[in-house]
């Protein structure tokens, strides 16, 4: 029997691997922050983190492993990857924003922020965002409780475990802890949400093709495991991302030419920081 479902998750557990042992090695201080080593090691981390908090975004899409009880240790390791339990992103994601994509229902609208500088808008959009969730977090959670009490359970499991870890870590090393654990993990909750803002902002909501950006490098989409490919992760939610560029091969006639980028860094430059300014669906793509 396989142990992963895809053996493209190799490539998940490496990264997750990966960013444990720099955790671990920089707050025991096996690698000493003082030293070059340590500086880009803790540099790695920011990213890692973030590209932790996509594997888990797949992951509680499609599981990663092929038994229950691997994909249960799998969700505790993802929890300390990402700075929450693994399984509560499906309130807001699963359940909200795939649901309600654009409309007034989803947490992560892009409408959420109206600021006339762009740049404001995708720094603030994930605060923003998430306090609108918090304010309906428990009626949210108790309403999951009673739909999906087997997710549930998993979200009880990994809050045991992420939150007496997470304070023991920082009773025995407040500083490391918070330099070495929470500051990355803030960066790729940040960094998840704002990049969502970046993949709808200017799309159309009520458009099964046209609700998304997509960006189709093959460097950045290697990193970010195939993430980029956003139009058919919307409308095959459940198909891995090992399959995404493919079906997205086979949507591309169909999405509107504005919406696909070779990649994101001229579309960050343009967007927001010069000249910043949002872009417009209405007008075909173009900016406002």
């Amino acid at each position: 029997m396989k142990v992963l479902k895809y053996r493209a998750d190799l490539r998940s557990v490496i990264s997750i691997v990966l960013l444990q042992s720099l955790f671990f090695a920089l707050w025991i201080g096996w690698i000493p922050l003082q030293s070059p080593l340590g500086w880009i090691s803790w540099a790695v981390t920011f990213p890692l983190a973030f590209i932790a908090c996509i594997i888990n975004h797949n992951h509680q899409h499609l599981s990663t492993f092929s038994t229950k009880a691997c994909n249960k240790i799998w969700g505790i390791f993802l929890s300390l990857s990402i700075g929450q339990p693994a399984v509560a992103i499906v309130p807001m994601h699963n359940y909200n924003h795939h649901v309600h994509n654009g409309d007034d229902r989803d947490f992560v609208r892009p409408s959420l922020v109206r600021f006339r500088w762009n740049f404001l808008n995708l720094i603030l959009f994930p605060f923003i965002s998430l306090w609108g969730f918090i304010k309906e977090k428990t009626e949210i959670l108790g309403e999951w409780k009673r739909s999906d009490p087997k997710r549930f359970r998993q979200l009880v499991y990994e809050r045991w475990v992420f939150y007496p870890v997470l304070l023991t870590l920082f009773i025995l090393q407040p500083v490391p802890t918070l330099l070495f654990y929470l500051c990355p993990y803030l960066f790729g909750q940040w960094a998840i949400i704002a990049v969502n803002f970046i993949q709808h902002d200017g799309c159309d909501p009520h458009s099964k093709l046209n609700n998304s950006r997509n960006f189709t490098g093959s460097v950045l989409n290697f990193f970010v495991l195939n993430n980029g490919f956003h139009t058919a992760h919307h409308l095959y939610p459940g198909l891995h991302w090992s399959l995404l560029p493919e079906k997205h091969k086979s949507l591309q006639a169909k999405i509107h030419p504005s919406l696909s980028h070779s990649g994101m860094i001229k579309t960050l430059l343009e967007f927001y920081i010069w000249p910043a300014r949002r872009p417009l669906w209405q007008s075909g793509g173009k900016e406002q």
